[in-house]
């Protein structure tokens, strides 16, 4: 009985070995943005009022090799919500203002027919529901497209002017991410292990612009600057 009791528990114990083992397996992806060239995943990005910067975006992937490889991949980076789609959408915020900067996995030139990049906006997963405003990519491969399990890559990248009178205000920009939709989704952010879909966790980051100095300040810091230069002289 005690033997057949201890091959019982083995046999439980490799069942939840193995459980665990197939929860580790499964092909998971992180999607993220950040200035061009800072691959951080950070959920604060500084910039100033009236500037222009370069976001860009970055993924990688965990366990695609031995789920079929990378095959479908697309990343939507909003700013606002809107039910109109394509040019036509009008973003409801105009503190930023997006313009393609390149498109292209590893930021080279992706000759598929079917790579897209546009305007989102329109209707959601659900019944009237709006998507947000913003820019997306998407990549389709009737095979795999070529990519390493852990290596960072980099999407594509937007030029975004921050507003001048922005200055001391928090903006969040969302990666908008389909949940809801079992097919993939024009405008959202998700991927394609072999015929597997998978569901980035949805990932938002804050630019923080920064304040500007009020008149007494910078009349306080002049005069200070001055008496060190007096002082220095003498």
């Amino acid at each position: 009985m005690k033997f057949q009791f201890f091959r019982t528990g083995l046999a439980a114990a490799a069942i939840i070995v193995s459980g665990v083992a197939a929860a580790q397996s499964a092909p998971s992806i992180d999607v993220w943005f950040n200035k061009t060239g800072n691959t951080a995943h950070s959920g604060t990005i500084s910039a100033t009022a009236g500037s222009t910067l370069s976001l860009t975006v970055y993924f990688t992937t965990t366990n695609f090799t031995a789920s079929g490889g990378l095959s479908q991949l697309g990343a939507m980076l909003g700013f606002s919500s809107s039910l109109t789609s394509g040019a036509a959408a009008v973003p409801t915020d105009p503190r930023l203002t997006y313009v393609p900067a390149s498109f292209g996995y590893n930021n080279a030139s992706y000759t598929a027919s079917n790579f897209f990049n546009g305007l989102g906006g329109g209707s959601g997963p659900g019944s009237g529901t709006a998507r947000p405003y913003g820019y997306a990519a998407d990549i389709f491969s009737a095979g795999s497209i070529a990519n390493t399990d852990g290596i960072i890559n980099s999407y594509y990248s937007l030029s975004v002017t921050v507003a001048a009178n922005a200055a001391g205000q928090t903006i969040t920009v969302p990666l908008y991410v389909d949940t809801v939709d079992t097919n993939p989704g024009t405008f959202s952010t998700y991927a394609y292990a072999g015929s597997t879909k998978v569901i980035p966790t949805q990932f938002s980051a804050n630019i923080v612009v920064a304040a500007t100095p009020e008149p007494a300040t910078m009349a306080v810091l002049g005069l200070g600057l001055l008496a060190v230069v007096r002082r220095r002289r003498k």
